[in-house]
């Protein structure tokens, strides 16, 4: 009886030995090789850091933002109109609302030098099932990131009537990223789709695997998207979208969240302290959503206090929406893109007080909010 306890206690030692070593060599090896990083967010902040007292203003969004906004054409509009100013474009991919706060975290902490103006596209993304194992979703996912994601997860859902275990199951990515992130566990598959879809001659790339990869301008941070050619349409965008033109969206709906409200508020404060001034950009869209209805209603109802750039479709130059603009059903192409930054400029310009007088109002609406920023 006693061997039989002695073995029986060795069995359990070794087992919680092996538990522990388990437990602890992942922390370990992950306090040694550092926090995960965003290799995409960290590449524009380098390009951006290294010479960040040059921009006068800078965008803030996800791939709308990043493939939508060419800086310099943006630049060059603004000089027409008798200013000489430099932006920069932020934009990633389905940036998630972390991202969004570290980026101006950032900027805060920097404190760049000339700058004017931040514009920040107030649709960032919250639930993302298909990338939770990344090293760029776990680089925001520490304790205090995740319970930020969890707590406007749930009053996103919340507002949008979703069932508890609806809310349970789009907070379950972030959880599992912070896991992943405590414990050092790493996947590599999408790494590895990024290094094989840089052209579309490539096999991931025809899989539909990843999005394109067109070449970026360190300079200013766009990437642009390709005119494709309007005769092939493998997906049906183009029957989509001429089917949803027929009609005129209504962008109304339930407003934001308190504890949404107070997440957009925290972060116009804090671009606020740097000495720049907010502005909520929503950028041109064929198809409603409620996320972005809600940022509207929320405006209109005076909840947000920053100026609005609006270009949803039916508030703006209906030029915008011509099939010949568009890359795909979400996204503008290269020539899109330069119409759509020229459009931009100008209300920039009258958000700085910039003389416009050679531009029509039917070019150009005039935003809903119109706030003058003093020199400084």
């Amino acid at each position: 009886m006693a061997r039989v306890r002695r073995k029986t206690s060795s069995a359990a030692t070794a087992l919680a030995g092996f538990a522990i070593t388990m437990l602890v060599l992942p922390l370990a090896i992950g306090w040694w090789s550092g926090p995960p990083r965003s290799a995409a967010l960290e590449a524009k902040w380098d390009a951006f850091a290294s010479r960040a007292d040059e921009f006068d203003v800078v965008f803030i969004g996800t791939s709308h933002v990043e493939r939508h906004i060419d800086p310099r054409v943006v630049d060059r509009t603004l000089f027409e109109l008798g200013s000489e100013l430099r932006s920069y474009n932020f934009g990633l991919p389905k940036m998630s609302m972390l991202e969004g706060a570290e980026l101006i975290e950032r900027i805060s902490r920097l404190r760049p030098r000339r700058l004017k103006l931040v514009v920040l596209e107030p649709t960032l993304y919250l639930y993302d099932a298909d990338n939770w194992s990344t090293d760029r979703a776990m680089a925001e996912h520490d304790w205090q990131g995740t319970m930020l994601a969890a707590r406007l997860t749930w009053a996103s859902e919340t507002r949008r009537q979703s069932t508890v275990w609806g809310k349970l199951k789009c907070i379950t990515p972030h959880v599992l990223s912070f896991v992943c992130r405590s414990f050092g566990l790493r996947s590599a598959d999408r790494l590895l789709d990024d290094a094989n879809c840089e052209t579309p001659q490539s096999a991931f790339f025809q899989a539909g695997r990843c999005d394109p990869l067109p070449p970026l301008d360190a300079a200013a941070g766009f990437r642009p998207l390709p005119v494709n050619d309007h005769a092939a349409d493998a997906s049906g965008w183009r029957e989509r979208f001429a089917r949803f033109m027929e009609f005129e969206p209504d962008w109304s709906g339930v407003s934001l969240s308190d504890v949404e409200l107070a997440y957009f508020d925290c972060l116009l404060e804090r671009i606020r302290q740097i000495g720049a001034e907010p502005v909520l950009l929503l950028g041109p869209k064929v198809k409603r959503d409620s996320h972005t209805a809600a940022v509207y209603t929320s405006h209109r109802q005076h909840c947000i206090d920053a100026a609005l750039i609006d270009h949803l479709r039916g508030h703006s130059d209906t030029d915008l929406y011509q099939l010949p603009y568009w890359h795909d059903f979400d996204h503008l192409n290269a020539d899109g893109a330069a119409l759509f930054s020229r459009q931009l400029a100008v209300e920039l310009a009258r958000l700085l007080d910039l003389p416009c007088a050679f531009v029509t109002e039917a070019d150009f609406p005039q935003p809903q909010t119109c706030r003058i920023i003093p020199e400084r």
